[in-house]
């Protein structure tokens, strides 16, 4: 699992489920790569940082993110891997170029393989013909980085508990 978040969320819910959960960030790679040369080990890549993380690792402002990237070709290379061996889901994320966004629409500029998912708000409006103009465009952008998206509108957050509800509901085994 990778996320750009520091909170600890994730990994509540999965200590409050008793499912084991190993944390890893850009400090230290080898459980992510472990990870990536096929071992079944659940790994949370916070790719900024985390909350419990010193203060200097963090990557919270625009200069610690252009040192972040810009240093560290073994985490370009760690991003690469992921985007081409593995599908992405994308929530709560704008999903716009930035240097991770780039490394998937590089991935599928060249391959045209491992389609992505998300969940992702569009602006609303009131007028039906400009809200599917926006919806169109959205999902044709969406389209050009190897993402295909439920789009909800961005006044409707709740939008996004409905579709994890939905998803559950579905998936149970009986």
């Amino acid at each position: 699992m990778l996320t750009t978040n520091y909170d600890a969320m994730i990994e509540y819910v999965y200590r409050a489920k008793s499912m084991p959960i190993t944390k890893a960030t850009t400090v230290d790679l080898s459980e992510v790569n472990y990870v990536l040369c096929g071992n079944k080990k659940s790994v949370l890549f916070k790719v900024h940082g985390d909350v419990d993380s010193r203060a200097h690792e963090l990557v919270f402002t625009q200069k610690s993110y252009d040192e972040q990237y810009a240093k560290s070709e073994d985490l370009y290379k760690t991003l690469y891997t992921i985007v081409r061996t593995k599908q992405l889901f994308f929530i709560g994320c704008s999903i716009t170029l930035d240097r991770t966004v780039n490394v998937v629409k590089e991935v599928w500029d060249e391959t045209g393989q491992n389609l992505h998912l998300g969940i992702v708000s569009v602006e609303d409006s009131t007028d039906k013909k400009i809200r599917e103009s926006l919806i169109d465009n959205r999902i044709r952008e969406l389209s050009e980085f190897g993402v295909e998206a439920i789009i909800y509108p961005e006044t409707h957050h709740n939008a996004v508990k409905l579709v994890f509800e939905k998803l559950l509901i579905d998936t149970k085994t009986p």
